[in-house]
């Protein structure tokens, strides 16, 4: 398997305090990360529609972290940026529900899989590391030939 993943969060942070003194200010964050992965998997099929699965993925993650305290500018003094990639592996177990073929030279199907990922650490300057790991849940819609 060959996969392709694009994640993006962000969220406004406010302090009310700097250094014990009243003075309220914001800024934004931001995290990217593209995933691209190689693997294999192990699949039973029942009657071409219900085929769970089990998968193990190598996979690399190239990341990249913004902090701004001015979002709607792209030049501005206070925007702190790094980019960081990371080896991982993932290890899951899924189903996939698929349309019957028939003649038709593809069909459709839906995926839902969990399991879990590692990733090495992502060190990112000034703005610290990053170590992704833990529990995933992944679903997709898919078009097979």
């Amino acid at each position: 398997q060959l996969g392709w993943l694009h994640g993006a969060r962000g969220a406004t942070v406010t302090m009310e305090q700097v250094d014990g003194v009243s003075a309220a200010s914001s800024f934004a964050t931001a995290y990217y990360a593209d995933r691209f992965s190689l693997g294999a998997r192990l699949d039973a099929s029942f009657d071409d529609v219900f085929m769970p699965y089990v998968v193990g993925r190598g996979q690399i993650a190239l990341q990249r972290v913004r902090v701004d305290g001015d979002a709607d500018t792209k030049t501005n003094s206070d925007q702190l940026q790094s980019v960081a990639a990371a080896p991982g592996v993932e290890v899951l177990a899924g189903i996939e529900i698929r349309v019957p073929q028939g003649r038709a030279p593809f069909t459709v199907g839906w995926t839902l899989e969990m399991g879990g990922e590692y990733f090495a650490q992502a060190t990112f300057g000034e703005l610290g590391d990053l170590k992704p790991r833990g529990f995933v849940v992944h679903s997709g819609l898919g078009v097979r030939f």
